[in-house]
């Protein structure tokens, strides 16, 4: 268990004696965390998936080209005329942030 060796006999006594993960598999994880695996793993999962929503993204584009304006309307709801908030810049999230309250 790969806990500092001043909690050791305390976080033992709490988990009851049942270890789920062996001193091999920390190990194996500790090397992967301090080596930069992790991070560089992290890094091609998060360009593998951004080409796959990219993708995903052209392909609705293509087929329901409607959906492409977030800020359109549905087909079923009245023009933007009558609503005066359609007209005015849609929010944006921020990174770091959260959405803008609705409050």
């Amino acid at each position: 268990m790969v806990v500092p060796p001043t909690l050791l006999e305390e976080v033992t006594e709490a988990k009851g004696g049942v270890d789920t993960c062996g001193a091999p598999d920390q190990l194996t994880l500790a090397e992967f965390l301090t080596s930069g695996a992790y991070d560089r793993h992290v890094r091609a999962a998060r360009l593998r998936y951004r080409r796959r929503r990219d993708a995903l993204v052209r392909t609705i584009a293509t087929h329901a080209p409607i959906s492409r304006s977030p800020a359109s309307p549905p087909a079923s709801t009245p023009s933007s005329a009558s609503h005066p908030a359609r007209n005015s810049p849609s929010p944006r999230r921020q990174p770091g942030r959260a959405w803008p309250s609705t409050a």
